[in-house]
């Protein structure tokens, strides 16, 4: 009877640990399959607007000449504000799909940075918009302070308001921004799993490299 009852005792436990790796790798693979598809949207979104606004501002720069040609983006006025318009209308879309894509990763991560990263990458896009953009002088003035570091105690840039005129700062602050964002989605754990410290590495090495740039992702209304 003995060997009957281990043997019966033994095929449920198997049962009971294969059933805990089996939820356990589903598990991994649903966190992976929710973190790629952040990062398939974060690039679309971002990648999108950036192109467009280079894209006026290229246009803006050829309408400034009288050259016409089939290299031209635009060869008229009409289309250079038709373009305007398009950059506008996908600013707005995009600010909007930013701020639900930050608030997800706050809803969805414990390591705070991952959502200041992602703000940073959607307020250097808001400064290349309005630099491509132009307007007045006022409110320039105004997009440049409202998106420098540490306005009402956000890190939003990384860049302090006099960096904000230099459009290959803002460049190389956004790429480090969207690289650093990337990194830590991949790095950190879903809530509600605890941050290991093979995660807490990795994590370390994604602020090492923004900070070797010059960027720490530390606001000053943090505790």
């Amino acid at each position: 009877m003995a060997p009957l009852v281990t043997a019966v005792f033994g095929l449920l436990l198997a049962g009971l640990v294969i059933n805990l790796l089996t939820r356990a790798l589903q598990d991994r693979r649903t966190a992976n399959q929710l973190k790629y598809d952040l990062l398939s949207q974060i690039t679309e979104v971002a990648s999108t607007l950036f192109h467009y606004a280079g894209l006026y501002h290229r246009a803006r720069a050829e309408a400034a000449t009288p050259t016409v040609g089939a290299g031209n983006i635009v060869n008229s006025s009409k289309e250079l504000d038709e373009l305007r318009k398009e950059l506008l209308a996908r600013h707005a879309t995009g600010r909007t799909q930013t701020d639900v894509l930050e608030a997800r990763l706050a809803a969805y991560f414990d390591e705070p940075r991952v959502a200041i990263a992602w703000h940073a990458v959607r307020d250097c896009l808001t400064v290349r918009v309005y630099n491509a953009i132009g307007g007045p002088e006022q409110l320039l003035r105004e997009v440049v302070r409202e998106n420098s570091k540490g306005w009402e105690g956000r890190y939003h840039t990384g860049l302090a308001e006099n960096e904000l005129a230099d459009s290959y700062k803002v460049w190389k602050a956004y790429d480090c921004h969207l690289k650093a964002t990337t990194k830590l989605i991949l790095a950190c754990p879903l809530r509600p799993h605890k941050i290991t410290r093979r995660a807490r590495q990795a994590i370390g090495r994604a602020l090492d490299a923004a900070e070797a740039l010059g960027f720490d992702y530390k606001e000053s209304n943090e505790d």
